[in-house]
């Protein structure tokens, strides 16, 4: 629940660039708020589950200049949701737990960051369409595995995919990750591609241009 490429990658590619509200889902240690407020002017809600994780990210919230902006919640999302129903964001951002198969972490809070114990891809999206403005857009990453689960769960929501990019680790192998732009007034999707490092060692250039504003090393 700290700082992961994952993370970083999502914060840095969604676009942000005309909202005013923002939604993060599973905040984490705030890094993607954080990413967000320093981007855009955008008010920005957080909601975190793990009460440790929810006080972390308001002292990291408290410690940048940006915490006139961001406020921390800590609920879980499916109870916030019935109880904010009314709500409209610009954008709703999320990087969730994708690790659905495998040995369950012994540490509670761990499992839900991890496991999706207490949220996944079908909870998030299929509670976007009524949290979301006319031209609002959800932006999620995942594992390239889930790629028909995601695509299942946005056609029930009645959501379109606008934008698709699919992550290497490195150039020319295959991908690993996506980053996924859902929103209900496009129909078209814009595909792209990009690698983290061009070879072993260096970051690609786009990487490089994408994430530079939030790397120190950059």
């Amino acid at each position: 629940m700290k700082v992961g490429t994952d993370g970083v990658l999502l914060g840095a590619w969604m676009d942000i660039s005309t909202s005013t509200s923002i939604l993060d889902i599973g905040s984490g240690s705030g890094l993607i708020s954080l990413m967000a407020a320093q981007r855009c002017n955008a008010k920005i809600t957080a909601i975190e589950i793990d009460p440790i994780a929810a006080n972390e990210a308001k002292e990291n919230i408290s410690a940048s200049p940006w915490a006139d902006r961001i406020t921390i919640i800590n609920d879980d999302f499916i109870s916030w949701v019935k109880n904010n129903s009314t709500a409209k964001y610009d954008h709703i951002v999320s990087n969730p737990p994708f690790f659905s198969n495998g040995i369950i972490a012994a540490d509670c809070n761990r499992a839900m960051a991890r496991h999706g114990n207490g949220l996944d891809y079908n909870a998030i999206i299929s509670a976007a369409p009524f949290l979301l403005s006319k031209k609002g857009q959800l932006s999620l990453i995942s594992p390239v595995n889930r790629k028909d689960d995601i695509i299942f769960f946005a056609n029930m929501a009645k959501m379109n995919i606008s934008r698709l990019t699919e992550v290497s680790s490195i150039d020319g192998q295959s991908p690993i990750r996506l980053l996924w732009e859902l929103s209900i007034a496009s129909p078209k999707t814009v595909s792209q591609k990009l690698s983290i490092r061009k070879n072993g060692t260096e970051y690609s250039d786009e990487y490089m241009n994408l994430t530079k504003d939030f790397y120190l090393n950059m």
